[in-house]
């Protein structure tokens, strides 16, 4: 809030401050309507506080003129107060006791020359930034065509190899200019997806494990495996970022879903994805996963109520 704002020490309320619709009270409006909040002490002075009714939705008017005319409003009674309790600081008029006669035509001359004053730096400002956006944006946006179709490829095609940054990457793809800072944001995003990319192709790149290595010999524990990868990762709609027992975790998410957007798996890739599949077994369904296993995942029977119903429970079941 434009001005210097004061702040009253003594707010000792004398008389009723129920608030009185009061148009045009001080001598300029400033566009407000003003209600009287009674009489407050101020300066060690009793005197009649009025402030707007809406001062939040206010107009710029009065932050305006007393940024550029302080003293002279300050001197008929204008300033800002904290009094109210619980409305924070706001625009506000004293009713100054023996204050001399206010030339109103003469002041409201200086107000409104300070306001037209401010619009008119603040417009001015305005069309300096969308000037110095439009120059940055053209000189940036070279560089900014092939960060942003990368980056619209990966969050369509790989989505997780962004992470939990795919939300980040989505805002960011839906501005429709870039500047500099919006370029630097997704070459990072790019460098993260790459990372995070050859980081599982790293994993899968180790020695698999004999026994799921023999039984991906079998074309159809190959297709089997490579069904039940795309299968967790469509479940995997957070990538792993909270535990909720559906999809990859994140142990298992990158090579999960690398594995899930390969075309079709070697015998290899098929042992590492049976691997990674054993531990969420219990996610698919049984007929899946005997084509993985060989054998249906043991699954927990419901548990029963610890408590055997009471009289009245009974009773209520029956």
């Amino acid at each position: 809030m434009a001005g210097t704002l004061h702040w009253f020490s003594d707010p000792l309320t004398l008389k009723d401050t129920s608030p009185r619709e009061v148009k045009s009270m001080p001598p300029l409006n400033f566009g407000y309507v003003w209600r009287d909040r009674g009489e407050h002490r101020r300066y060690g002075t009793v005197m009649a506080l009025f402030t707007p009714t809406l001062p939040n939705e206010g107009p710029q008017a009065f932050s305006d003129a007393w940024k550029a005319l302080k003293p002279a409003l300050d001197a008929v009674g204008y300033s800002w107060t904290s009094v109210i309790e619980r409305e924070g600081i706001q625009p506000c008029w004293w009713r100054i006791p023996d204050l001399a006669p206010i030339d109103v035509p003469a002041l409201q001359a200086r107000v409104d020359g300070a306001i037209a004053a401010e619009v008119a730096h603040r417009e001015r400002k305005e069309r300096d930034r969308e000037e110095r956006w439009s120059r940055e944006v053209g000189l940036h946006a070279e560089r900014a065509a092939p960060i942003r179709s990368a980056l619209e490829r990966v969050v369509a095609e790989h989505p997780w190899q962004l992470g939990r940054k795919l939300g980040e990457a989505r805002q960011l793809l839906a501005e429709a200019e870039w500047g500099e800072w919006a370029c630097r944001y997704g070459e990072r995003y790019l460098g993260n997806a790459a990372g995070n990319a050859e980081r599982a192709r790293e994993r899968l790149a180790r020695p698999w494990l004999a026994q799921w290595y023999a039984r991906a010999e079998d074309p159809d524990v190959i297709a089997a495996a490579h069904e039940a990868c795309r299968v967790l990762s469509a479940l995997d709609s957070d990538w792993a970022s909270t535990r909720n027992s559906e999809g990859w975790s994140q142990a298992t998410c990158w090579g999960g879903h690398l594995l899930s957007d390969m075309e079709h798996l070697d015998r290899g890739q098929a042992a590492h994805a049976l691997a990674l599949l054993f531990g969420h077994r219990l996610q698919l369904d049984d007929a899946l996963a005997i084509r993985c296993f060989g054998e249906a995942p043991v699954r927990k029977a419901p548990r029963r109520a610890r408590f055997a119903a009471g009289p009245l429970l009974a009773a209520a079941g029956s």
